[in-house]
């Protein structure tokens, strides 16, 4: 397992391991990982062009996108080639207990956070906890305006399990979980190599 400061990704690293390039890579660093959890920041939110807007705005719900590039990060970090036992590909099939704490995105002055969360795995498939927050200590862009009427935000609630992997004292914008459905085959046939 790599040390911490190994861990970061970054963007052209990202873009080579989601099936998304350009804009639609939403993710812009990985921050941190480790086998069950990933981290990762993206800055691309407020941006007028941003591939998911609709209607001038971009809805919480697009937060499931976010969490959906993390996860297949995790996958990848996660991959024999970094000596941990993960899956290699997936297919989002399922979404459930989604909560959307606010309603909209691009209104978020400071990067976003993910934090995703394997909670179960066999050999066709794979649960994740995630959950999508505002940046602890972070700095508002360049240009970007106050909420009119804001107020500091208390902590998020930790996922279960063990402590967060970074202080995340933002507010919490959308939770959930997801089913990916994994290559079984391809799964089983690693294993069995390393077993």
């Amino acid at each position: 397992m790599p040390h911490p400061g190994e861990r970061r990704r970054d963007r052209a690293w990202i873009e080579a391991q989601v099936p998304h390039t350009g804009r639609m890579c939403l993710v812009d660093e990985v921050l941190d990982w480790d086998a069950e959890r990933l981290v990762c920041r993206a800055a691309n939110h407020r941006s007028e062009d941003h591939p998911l807007r609709a209607g001038g705005r971009l809805g919480a719900v697009c937060g499931i996108e976010y969490a959906a590039q993390a996860m297949a990060l995790h996958g990848a970090v996660c991959s024999p080639a970094e000596d941990v036992d993960c899956a290699n590909g997936g297919l989002l099939v399922s979404v459930r207990s989604v909560v959307l704490h606010a309603t909209r995105l691009d209104d978020i002055a400071v990067d976003l956070c993910c934090e995703v969360r394997r909670v179960a795995t066999d050999v066709h498939s794979l649960v994740y906890e995630f959950r999508i927050f505002e940046r602890a200590g972070a700095e508002p862009l360049a240009g970007a305006e106050p909420l009119a009427g804001a107020e500091p935000s208390p902590g998020p609630e930790p996922m279960a399990g063990p402590e967060p992997m970074l202080d995340a004292s933002g507010r919490v914008l959308v939770t959930g979980r997801a089913t990916i459905v994994t290559d079984g085959a391809k799964t089983a046939a690693t294993r069995g190599r390393r077993a």
